[in-house]
């Protein structure tokens, strides 16, 4: 297992519940991270240039659904690299997961420890040149 700050990465969160971003910001932070969060989102948010390395991302989340804008990201080419991690407290979520090609999900209330594992799993250990 990654020790804290052993790979930091720039997360993005995007969740409709200031409670959950807040949550998910202090746990990762603490674990040395960078995070930027957004409690709604639209086509073309992520057009910036400056991609996150990994993106939790709620099902419900304003106009689009969380499981709409990861299937636009997967089938972008710029973005498709991007690990998307689906969060939501609805009960088919593993099957909502699968078919807009999440990397992964976790179903809400999560666990701090199976969330870190997670984005330890998708996440490759960054080196420095």
């Amino acid at each position: 297992m990654k020790q804290p700050g052993e790979n930091k990465l720039h997360i993005m969160i995007i969740d409709d519940d200031p409670g959950t971003i807040k949550v998910l910001s202090l746990i990762l932070s603490n674990a040395g991270h960078t995070v930027t969060a957004h409690t709604e989102c639209g086509p073309g948010f992520l057009q910036t240039g400056s991609f996150p390395d990994l993106l939790l991302l709620d099902n419900q989340v304003g106009a689009i659904s969380g499981a709409d804008l990861c299937l636009q990201l997967k089938q972008e080419p710029g973005t498709a690299h991007i690990p998307v991690i689906l969060l939501s407290g609805i009960d088919n979520l593993e099957e909502i997961a699968r078919g807009c090609r999440a990397d992964d999900y976790i179903s809400k209330p999560f666990c701090i420890k199976e969330l870190m594992d997670k984005i330890d799993l998708l996440t490759p250990i960054k080196t420095t040149a």
